[in-house]
């Protein structure tokens, strides 16, 4: 790999002091250029990986229990804006960052770890801890070299219920160890690689069966990971079977029973649905995978209106409905999981594209778009085009959007944002590469933590609550004031890239206030809390949030309720065409799913209906002969 000075390829760096930026020069296309370099193995042929515990004088697995942050609350080296819009909030100043942050993740103590790198080579991968409670100063950041001996550049990462986040995947080092070595540099790697925050440390324990740059991961009910996507060799390659990964991230199998070859394979944008299954879309391919056994899959068509294969947004605001907005086109819809199939709603444009921008749930329940442009920087070279600085923010309940403040710098490809335990939101990072190379962050200040006339609001105070709480289970917990409260709720702790936090989801739960506390309960479907830490934020009835409590979910292995078969679907078939879905009252039977649409034309469409196949849930297969249902319209007579 050939390395220089970055001058014009780095772009513009924004940092303070300005340091030397380097950059990879690898001469492979477009989103090549973007990732490069740890570990990687091309093993396929095994359906399970077991990763067995260390020898003796080896690094031990990680998996200590880290315990949730019992009282995170602000010190005095964080600092608070004296007055704010009541209306949008307001942008914090910029603060320097020993890295671009491209992933970002909230662990079980109120922290964040993000990675990314300083410049452009591979072997300057660190990594950074930060206490947001401690402020944006140097005290407030510990960072580390990744001595793990893989290159997490382009990975994921997601918290497990053990504490540790765990990585899989990433690019493939020039200089990787025999226990990693696979593709070369700019293909996919295998490693599952944890850090823990009990120690601080990053460590590779095991390999998927698939090498895997650019995948997505969610978590299970079962508390197991599942799989998706991702590059296996130059790009040109992707992985071609789902994985299943062990609660521990340690045993690998893969679900042979479906591929996944035909689908576009860069973070994949996934849910768990109110059955426990994968709802999803790749690109703008719909799909639901049911992961039991070997697994299966039925696709659902595409998504309308958006534009998803550049960097655009999705987000699940509150269970099973989903915001897909953004990439190159400010269009937006929002789709309802709870059906056979996804149910499109026409959404109100953004005021601009967002390609690469990050969609972030906030505690009201509303959705913060931030970052992103109208160019895919993620190549070498590529113009700035004209960024996204403003926020903007989108409100379910009037199902519109309403602009906000502006970063002080752009923020476009390799930038993340991720809601804080203080209802804060972080924005950071942006290049390496791109036009703009930013060693920076700033903080989102929501409106919903200054009075009516911009003063800095009293908050509510969650003052012991519990650590740990199985599904479905009734809680309380104490609050200063508890009279006032006025909403509970549950964010889950963000694990953010390009563009898309894999496990974050909002839920609203009912509660009643005591005397000195706050009684509450988990919804009754165990699929609604995927395993994992939440943010548990309270409201006083000022509409002010307190700072969360980090609580676990655990596991649950029992039964869930089935997938609804597919169904009616057809009455927005039309809604590409038209904003007036009611129109179309189109359906396939029951035992039926929607494969394509017939119809008729002259200068126009004149007529379309349903074209059918039955389907059988329990094999989960298709029959292949074609049923052609009636038409709505004027259908012309044939000879």
């Amino acid at each position: 790999m050939a390395v220089g000075n970055a001058g014009s390829l780095a772009g513009n760096v924004n940092r303070s002091p300005v340091k030397p930026a380097w950059v990879c020069a690898l001469a492979v296309a477009v989103l090549l250029s973007a990732c490069g370099g740890g570990g990687g193995d091309n093993q396929t042929s095994s359906d399970a990986v077991v990763n067995p515990d260390p020898a003796p004088g080896q690094e031990p697995v990680p998996g200590s229990p880290a315990e949730p942050n019992p009282e995170p609350t602000p010190t005095a080296g964080l600092s608070y804006p004296d007055k704010g819009d009541p209306l949008v909030g307001v942008m914090g100043v910029a603060a320097d960052w020993p890295l671009v942050p491209i992933h970002m993740g909230i662990t079980p103590d109120g922290r964040m770890m993000s990675f990314g790198r300083e410049s452009g080579d591979a072997a300057e991968m660190i990594y950074d801890i930060w206490d947001y409670r401690e402020g944006t100063g140097p005290a407030s950041h510990l960072t580390l070299p990744n001595r793990s001996g893989t290159d997490l550049f382009c990975a994921n990462q997601l918290m497990l219920s053990s504490g540790v986040m765990l990585m899989t995947g990433g690019d493939t080092r020039a200089d990787a160890t025999e226990t990693t070595i696979g593709y070369e540099t700019g293909s996919g790697n295998r490693d599952a690689t944890v850090f823990d925050p009990a120690t601080n440390q990053v460590t590779r324990i095991g390999a998927m069966n698939e090498p895997r740059w650019y995948g997505t991961m969610i978590k299970l009910p079962s508390g197991e990971v599942f799989i998706q996507g991702g590059s296996t060799d130059k790009l040109e390659n992707r992985a071609r079977y789902t994985e299943i990964g062990s609660a521990d991230g340690r045993v690998f199998t893969s679900l042979r029973g479906f591929s996944v070859y035909d689908l576009p394979w860069l973070y994949p944008r996934n849910f768990i649905d109110a059955s426990g299954q994968v709802v999803g879309w790749a690109k703008r391919y719909s799909y639901r995978i049911n992961p039991a056994g070997a697994g299966s899959r039925v696709d659902f068509g595409l998504a309308p209106q958006v534009k998803l294969e550049d960097g655009g947004l999705a987000v699940m605001y509150r269970p099973g409905k989903v915001l897909l907005a953004g990439g190159r086109s400010p269009r937006a819809v929002r789709a309802d999981l709870d059906g056979a199939v996804p149910v499109y709603e026409s959404v109100p444009p953004m005021s601009s594209p967002r390609i690469w921008g990050t969609a972030t749930v906030l505690p009201d329940g509303k959705v913060l778009a931030s970052n992103g442009g109208s160019n895919d920087t993620s190549a070498l070279n590529a113009p700035l085009g004209e960024p996204a600085r403003h926020i903007a923010i989108y409100d379910p309940a009037s199902n519109s959007w309403l602009r906000g403040p502006s970063t002080q710098y752009p923020r476009l490809y390799h930038s993340a944002s991720v809601l804080l335990p203080d209802a804060t939101v972080l924005l950071g990072g942006g290049g390496l590469p791109g036009p703009v190379t930013n060693l920076n962050a700033e903080i989102y200040y929501p409106p919903y933590l200054f009075n009516a006339d911009g003063s800095l609001a009293e908050r509510p105070v969650i003052t012991e609550a519990p650590q740990v709480l199985d599904p479905s289970a009734a809680f309380r917990f104490a609050v200063a004031a508890p009279e006032r409260v006025d909403r509970v709720v549950l964010v889950k702790t963000g694990a953010v890239t390009h563009s898309f936090d894999m496990d974050q989801r909002f839920i609203e739960l009912d509660f009643r206030r005591g005397s000195g506390f706050v009684k509450s309960s988990l919804p009754a479907n165990p699929a609604v809390t995927t395993p994992g830490f939440y943010h548990l934020f309270v409201f006083n009835d000022a509409g002010v949030p307190s700072v969360s409590k980090i609580i676990r979910i655990n596991p649950y292995t029992g039964p869930l309720p089935d997938a609804p078969l597919p169904g009616p679907v057809t009455k927005y078939i039309g809604l590409a065409l038209q904003n007036d879905p009611a129109s179309f009252d189109l359906s396939c039977a029951d035992d039926e799913v929607l494969v394509g649409v017939h119809g008729d034309q002259d200068e126009a469409i004149v007529a379309i209906g349903p074209v059918c196949a039955s389907y059988d849930a329990q094999m989960g297969e298709l029959d292949a002969e074609l049923i052609y249902r009636p038409a709505a319209g004027r259908m012309r007579e044939r000879d």
